[in-house]
């Protein structure tokens, strides 16, 4: 039985994740970090993601901690000062906060080309947030997963995957989220490189926190396919 913290619990794959948690009798207690009031169907605790360190008592009695926080450029104005204290500072204030509670398995999403030297914000940023929680991982000795998802396949092109806004269409995923589902029958194989759902993606990461081990393991778009749809 696992009593699991979740950040990002209102996103795309937060919310397929909450809705595993809630019913897989695996999971004996889940609490969601959230801004605001809102009903998931398991516990919540309303926070100041900029003092997340006055919500260190939540952490306490957890052994796993999943972070599904990420936003879009768009979604914050443009503002890379906004998106990267999102997708890199508050995961990280979310991990250093479950180890020092003593947490030991760690996983995070962040994408697929997560490169620390990416010439790409978005990219680097990712990569730049993975290679915190590696380093923070290992001077705890925790075990971290990181997933790496392609393009998410999300029901009517929505995410809110952001904790600075509410929900978030994103037209251009939208459509092309539409032409991959339809294309599907063409692209055959191919379409397993370049997209796959958030309920994959959020099995993927509850299997992998319940099956534990050692070390750093990093799924790739594939083997989330293979372990969330199989």
């Amino acid at each position: 039985m696992s009593r699991v913290i979740i950040t990002g619990a209102t996103g795309a794959v937060g919310s397929a994740l909450v809705s595993i948690l809630g019913s897989d009798p695996r999971c004996e207690d889940a609490l969601a970090l959230v801004r605001r009031p809102v009903g998931l169907g398991i516990s919540t605790e309303i926070i100041d993601f900029d003092a997340m360190a006055d919500h260190a008592a939540a952490f306490e009695g957890r052994d796993i901690a999943l972070c599904c926080l990420g936003t879009t450029i768009a979604a914050v104005g443009g503002d890379k000062a906004a998106f990267r204290r999102v997708d890199h500072d508050y995961p990280i204030e979310f991990f250093r906060l479950a180890l020092a509670a003593g947490v030991r398995q760690l996983s995070i999403v962040t994408a697929t080309g997560a490169s620390a030297g990416s010439m790409s914000f978005y990219s680097r940023t990712k990569g730049e947030v993975e290679e915190r929680a590696r380093a923070l991982a290992a001077e705890h000795a925790a075990r971290l997963t990181i997933l790496h998802p392609a393009m998410l396949l999300t029901p009517g092109g929505q995410r809110d995957g952001s904790v600075l806004g509410g929900k978030n269409a994103r037209t251009v995923e939208g459509i092309a989220q539409r032409a991959l589902l339809s294309a599907g029958w063409l692209l055959g194989p191919l379409q397993k490189q370049v997209a796959v759902t958030v309920e994959a993606v959020a099995m993927a990461m509850w299997r992998d926190a319940l099956a534990g081990g050692d070390g750093v393991r990093v799924l790739t778009n594939r083997q989330i396919i293979a372990m969330g749809e199989g």
